[in-house]
């Protein structure tokens, strides 16, 4: 993940608030070995989006920089079923709202998010 769409002082927020989901995890048992999957990774942010989502709410540029630096590299099956979750839910604007992006990455071959 690209961080340079973030201020130093977003930066450090957030990984201050990483460092305590990675602590919780090790206390937990996680090893180095486990923190090598990608899958591990996607927990800790997920964590910190729902233990700070009032803080991001409450900051609209840090909340928008964060968001675009995770969408940065997304591939069009990311917004797919990022889609499909929210069409499930009843977000029939969105998912479709979504679903253009993901039209557009595959036209394009790189996320509409992408700085480049």
């Amino acid at each position: 993940m690209n961080l340079d769409r973030l201020s130093t002082e977003q930066r450090a927020r957030l990984n201050a608030w990483g460092e305590v989901e990675i602590n919780a995890l090790k206390a937990n048992g996680a090893t180095e070995e486990d923190f090598k999957e990608p899958a591990l990774a996607n927990v800790v942010i997920e964590q910190i989006l729902t233990k700070h989502c009032d803080e991001l709410r409450a900051d609209p540029e840090f909340a928008e920089a964060l968001f675009l630096t995770l969408h940065d590299s997304a591939s069009p099956q990311y917004f797919r079923k990022w889609a499909a979750e929210e069409r499930y839910k009843g977000n029939l604007g969105m998912a479709y709202n979504i679903e253009i992006l993901a039209d557009r990455c595959e036209r394009t071959g790189e996320s509409p998010f992408s700085k480049g």
